[in-house]
């Protein structure tokens, strides 16, 4: 029996609805510029597995992996789920594997366990591409993921009549309502960038708490668009123990849609680069603070920009400085 045609794109939105509905299908590609959302989108589908039985049925894999072949992810995919009905796996930079730098004879060989999951879909595991940067749109596994998966785009604003539907959807969860000048202003000042239309959202419907929010409300507390000018400007206020510095020079960065593996690897290096200037006394507990913020996001234990904060504090705080 063929399988059913999945719904061809939803709004990040519409995922969350879904998967907390427990309407959840098989098989998903989540792309676009937005890291966060992305990152957030993805680990929703783990948070839907009961938390004890996690450690069995949620499997995240890395693109960037050395070692990770398609065969292993068609492998993990086929995996019967443990004393649960569905198994997630998640494929994070997964254009690293699906379309490699070089297409040949040999290569597509290799991506025939994965075209078979992709063409039919294993209904017991649900299984999440999350890319990085654009699929080639030419190669045969992008336009088999195109045609089986649930695409969901995170990035780049649509028409304004969704974007405000999506803000009224959002302020009506909390109990909060927005008029509709505030609706445009704050579509206005995002000026594209769905990082800052989100974060703006959330930070005037905290800020109002109850009733409705008004343009005036969005012009106290909405930020202007600010991109941060130095790429070392975090790593050179980590090093000097400048908590404040590097906490806006890691806002400016995710609301900019940085990849937060991309600056946890560039936290990293210069903690532990040769000469590096943090001292010696702050060295072990700094590492042990990257490991444990690199394990939590891996394994969604937590918010991405929250984790990300706490870590900064950690590494410029008291705790780190005196060992």
């Amino acid at each position: 029996m063929p399988a059913k045609p999945p719904e061809p794109s939803l709004s990040p939105q519409q995922l969350r609805a879904n998967i907390a509905a427990g309407r959840v299908g098989p098989l998903y590609l989540i792309e676009g510029t937005d890291e966060v959302l992305k990152s957030e989108l993805a680990g929703l589908f783990a948070d839907a597995i009961e938390p004890e039985l996690r450690a069995f049925n949620v499997e995240r894999l890395y693109g960037t992996d050395a070692g990770l072949e398609p065969r292993s992810i068609a492998d993990a995919v086929k995996t019967l789920p443990m004393m649960a009905a569905q198994r997630v796996v998640v494929v994070l930079q997964a254009e690293r594997v699906l379309t490699p730098s070089r297409e040949s004879e040999a290569s597509d060989d290799a991506l025939k366990p994965l075209v078979e999951c992709i063409e039919q879909p294993v209904e017991s595991t649900t299984l999440v591409f999350v890319t990085h940067e654009p699929l080639h749109g030419a190669r045969r596994v992008t336009k088999l993921l195109k045609k089986h998966a649930i695409t969901v785009e995170c990035g780049g604003l649509g028409p304004s009549a969704q974007l405000a539907r999506e803000i009224e959807e959002r302020a009506a969860e909390i109990g909060v309502t927005v008029d509709r000048g505030a609706v445009a202003r704050l579509i206005q000042l995002s000026a594209g960038d769905t990082g800052k239309l989100r974060a703006d959202t959330e930070r005037v419907l905290v800020f109002v708490g109850q009733g409705t929010v008004t343009a005036a409300h969005v012009e106290q507390v909405a930020e202007r668009v600010e991109r941060s000018t130095d790429p070392w400007g975090l790593t050179n206020a980590l090093e000097a123990g400048d908590a404040r510095t590097a906490l806006r020079e890691l806002r400016l960065r995710l609301d900019a849609g940085d990849n937060i593996f991309a600056m946890l690897g560039q936290i990293a290096w210069a903690i532990r680069k040769p000469n590096g200037r943090m001292p010696e006394h702050r060295l072990r507990p700094a590492v042990d603070a990257m490991l444990r913020t690199d394990i939590a996001l891996k394994s969604s234990g937590g918010n991405p920009r929250m984790l990300l904060e706490r870590l900064i504090v950690e590494l410029c705080g008291d705790g780190v400085r005196q060992g």
